[in-house]
């Protein structure tokens, strides 16, 4: 069967569309059939990063031959109609904060029928199952297999320089209060850059020569930018997001409390002065980039990926019977 992600037709910089279309280009590459296929814009193709993925366009999809991967913002609707033609289905759960988006309560019910009955449920973290777990309590936790994403190589740490970036699409009304806050206590030399309507490219540029990296995810399954930060070299200081508790850790990362906008001023305050004392060159520093790059490389992501597939041809093996 081939293995189709269905997948919005946005062409901003959305960390979950990435990571859709790197699984799909990765099981390609292993010899597993596999495509991306928006249906809302059959004719779409994501361009703000580098890929070699499958775009399914006007092929029908076919019960027997196509595993569908629906995200789970897309569930209720398109997990109904898998349901009514007997088509083979996972539910990729990138974010267990939108679980019930755009679902209305007297739809509740229907909505974990889906669940229950999907084949496979994908999870992109730790924070995410929990929160799949806690939505439906009886669900047998053995089906959600867990999938890392995997950090470009290309975000990497460059010559170092007194910057401190952020990404205002992110809780923007935070953004610019850290913004107004942080005016009075910039250091000599150090200035603040947003990174915004940035291709990939663009933003590892931005986050290689980045010193510190300002964190305002929030309510999400496992982001991405700051890993990306951190693998880049810089500190990462702010929010978690819930998803990004699993990986926010000493001496790479400083987490915040949401909202704790006086302890954000002074983390960043101190933070510079600890940079200029060398704290980037320190080898526990160099240490957790080495980590956070084996956790989050390319082949550890691949191995989930082809237990995923594994248990698709397990699935199909089955009904050959």
């Amino acid at each position: 069967m081939e293995i189709t992600y269905l997948c919005p037709a946005v062409n901003n910089a959305v960390g979950g569309i990435k990571v859709i279309y790197k699984h799909s280009e990765m099981l390609t590459k292993c010899g597993i059939s596999s495509s991306v296929y928006h249906p809302r814009n059959p004719d779409f193709m994501c361009t703000w990063f580098d890929h070699n993925t499958t775009i399914r366009r006007n092929r029908p999809l076919v019960t027997g031959e196509d595993f569908l991967v629906i995200p789970e913002m897309w569930a209720l609707f398109f997990g109904d109609r898998c349901l009514k033609t007997n088509t083979d289905y996972a539910i990729f759960v990138q974010n267990g904060y939108l679980l019930e988006l755009g679902v209305p309560p007297q739809q509740y019910e229907r909505l974990k029928t889906i669940y229950e009955n999907a084949r496979v449920l994908m999870s992109i973290s730790t924070d995410t199952t929990e929160a799949i777990c806690a939505a439906y309590p009886k669900l047998d936790r053995s089906l959600i297999h867990r999938l890392l994403p995997h950090i470009s190589q290309s975000f990497r740490p460059a010559k170092k320089e007194k910057i401190i970036s952020y990404m205002p699409r992110k809780l923007p009304e935070h953004a610019r209060k850290m913004s107004f806050f942080l005016s009075e206590y910039m250091r000599d030399g150090w200035k603040l850059v947003p990174i915004n309507n940035m291709t990939e490219s663009e933003t590892a540029e931005v986050l290689g020569r980045s010193s510190i990296f300002l964190s305002f995810c929030d309510q999400e399954g496992c982001p991405l930018p700051p890993l990306e930060a951190a693998l880049s070299g810089a500190l990462v200081i702010g929010y978690t997001g819930q998803g990004a508790k699993e990986y926010f850790c000493e001496p790479n990362f400083w987490p915040i409390e949401n909202g704790n906008f006086i302890a954000f001023v002074h983390a960043v305050e101190q933070s510079m002065r600890n940079i200029e004392n060398g704290l980037l060159d320190k080898e526990s520093f160099r240490n957790g980039i080495s980590s956070l790059r084996s956790r989050y490389g390319q082949e550890t992501e691949l191995n989930h990926l082809l237990q995923f597939a594994r248990a698709t041809q397990r699935l199909e093996s089955n009904s050959l019977r």
